[in-house]
């Protein structure tokens, strides 16, 4: 357990993997996720991915680290309302981040 959270906007790449692994632990065994990967959990790592990088492309993620030693915790993504998700135009179909 962390004495202190710090809560930031996530802005590196890098840390999209760490993010990724933070929400995998998050939902082991949640059967929305189950269901959406097909029961594979390399699938599940692959939509989670997909989804935060979808979220730094048109969304906001922020995540709460450790004070002490910097270590992802928790994260949170969130899509402004009225705004559609995975829109062609911010290149995210030709793979880009």
């Amino acid at each position: 357990m962390f004495s202190r959270a710090v809560v930031e906007r996530l802005i590196e790449e890098a840390q999209i993997e760490e993010a990724v692994f933070v929400c995998l632990r998050a939902f082991k065994g949640d059967i929305s996720l189950k269901r959406m990967s097909g029961g594979n959990p390399e699938n599940g790592r692959v939509y989670l991915e997909a989804m935060l990088k979808a979220g730094a492309l048109e969304g906001q993620i922020y995540v709460a680290t450790d004070d002490e030693l910097g270590k992802l915790r928790a994260v949170a993504l969130l899509f402004p309302p009225g705004r559609p998700t995975l829109n062609a135009s911010t290149g995210i179909h030709s793979g880009s981040y």
